[in-house]
């Protein structure tokens, strides 16, 4: 996803059926090098401009994409093995955003699940996990 993203952002062709085995020795660090890449590739101001060729997307939708992967799949991670999780609020009001404009259509397309309700005044995390789809309450 770290990568594919990192080529969205170049406006270049990614082919997400590639299984490419990314858990091998060393796996950690090349993960923070692939994902310095990828904010390198995002932080550059024409990434966001036009439509993404491979997705038919807005860039700028494309890059709130990535960036929601990132903390939704974050918490994800962090849930299961126990740990603690706290994105800043910025990379959480950017996934609002995101679900806000493509949440029902992925909905549809089975990317997220059957939206969770949360408790009124609930953390604004528990409020985008629920609109993806998760339970915040869930755990191992």
């Amino acid at each position: 996803m770290v990568v594919n993203f990192q080529d969205l952002a170049a406006r270049q062709a990614v082919d997400w059926s590639a299984k490419t085995d990314h858990l091998t020795p060393g796996w950690r660090d090349g993960f923070a090098t692939e994902a310095g890449r990828l904010v390198e590739a995002w932080a550059d101001p024409t990434a966001e401009e036009g439509v993404s060729p491979g997705m038919g997307l807005p860039q700028a939708t494309v890059g709130l994409m990535g960036l929601s992967d990132l903390v939704l799949h974050g918490w994800d991670l962090a849930r299961a093995v126990g740990l603690p999780y706290e994105p800043a609020p910025e990379f959480v009001a950017a996934g609002h955003r995101f679900m806000g404009e493509t949440g029902p259509m992925g909905r549809q397309m089975g990317a997220f699940g059957p939206e969770v309700v949360t408790a009124p005044g609930c953390a604004e995390l528990d409020r985008l996990l629920g609109r993806a789809g998760r339970d915040p309450a869930w755990g191992a």
